[in-house]
């Protein structure tokens, strides 16, 4: 079978191109001319790639020809307000190419990489599973929203005969770029930070998400299915706490409360705007690291069969992985 993949050089879908080709599928990929292979660990030379863009539909249409499956994994990925039109237009209108690319190419099957994020957020239902509705509230972030309205153009191929499943993945660790994304997270705490929000999220391997993909690929029994994939659920504190004690330094001690959010992230784009940098704690961040909300895995254990790594073996082999690339430059993956 041949899977085509966008955003095959990121951190999903590095991952998920590795794995798709220990298991010998053919792999097709676009990339920008200087897009990073770093994360692929070699496996780009496997992959057929092309040069090209979700944001050119003439492209896709083009390239899709030859493909049995479309996973859609690229995605911009930001809290600051100065990415929100490029993220809603790559996220939105990059998605809604894919789909008609997918439709008029007689694409087999359609995959997509969602979020947790864009199940929503409210105060009145904090355990989130896949039959929650999506509700507009303050606490759904510009990207939360964007990736919202991105389902929706999937959801549209689906209703026009389109066979597709979508994942939510909470909060994604491993080994990656670790100046960018979920992963820059370990990088922070390798520097001592010294505070800590008082909320809890869900996180998981970013190797699970690979695997989650790989199952709906080869199940019809899917289609027109969501799944929340998520390995645990954790306080933030837990989870610094512990990326603290396996990358050797101290765990932050100094708790965030609620009243001290809006000074914690205005603070931070003072810092930022005086280093000509853009922050590393936004509005939205802030916000949601104040939350509290649990993700149900029941779904995906029950009906995927999806069996999760356990949370401290990510955190140790993604720590190890830090280290060295502190001491060589070398940026090692993660092995399946």
């Amino acid at each position: 079978m041949k899977v085509f993949i966008t955003g095959a050089t990121g951190l999903v879908g590095s991952y998920l191109s590795r794995l798709l080709l220990l298991k010998g599928y053919h792999v097709m990929a676009c990339k920008r001319p200087h897009s990073s292979m770093r994360l692929l660990d070699g496996a780009e030379h496997d992959i057929e790639w092309s040069v090209g863009d979700i944001m050119d539909p003439s492209y896709l249409q083009e390239i899709l020809k030859d493909a049995d499956a479309v996973i859609h994994c690229a995605a911009v990925v930001s809290f600051s307000k100065d990415d929100k039109e490029k993220m809603y237009n790559v996220n939105v209108q990059g998605t809604s190419n894919v789909v008609s690319a997918a439709q008029s190419s007689g694409i087999k099957k359609l995959l997509f990489v969602s979020s947790i994020a864009a199940i929503g957020r409210t105060m009145e239902n904090k355990i989130v599973t896949e039959d929650n509705t999506w509700i507009d509230s303050p606490y759904n972030t510009d990207y939360a929203k964007s990736k919202y309205l991105a389902e929706q153009e999937v959801w549209k191929g689906y209703e026009s005969g389109l066979n597709v499943s979508i994942i939510n993945p909470s909060v994604i660790l491993g080994a990656g770029d670790w100046d960018s994304g979920s992963v820059k997270l370990f990088k922070t705490i390798r520097k001592g930070l010294k505070f800590y929000p008082i909320g809890a999220t869900g996180v998981v391997d970013v190797r699970d998400v690979a695997k989650s993909l790989v199952i709906l690929l080869e199940s019809d029994k899917h289609n027109g299915h969501r799944f929340i994939i998520n390995g645990h659920n954790m306080s933030y504190y837990a989870l610094f706490k512990t990326m603290a004690s396996h990358l050797d330094t101290e765990a932050p001690s100094i708790r965030v409360g609620k009243l001290f959010i809006p000074l914690t992230w205005r603070i931070a784009k003072l810092v930022a705007m005086i280093k000509g940098v853009h922050p590393t704690i936004t509005k939205d961040t802030a916000m949601t690291s104040s939350l509290t909300f649990i993700y149900e895995n029941r779904k995906s254990v029950q009906e995927m069969g999806m069996e999760y790594i356990m949370f401290e073996n990510t955190i140790k082999a993604a720590a190890k992985a830090l280290i060295h690339f502190e001491k060589t430059g070398e940026n090692k993956v993660l092995p399946f």
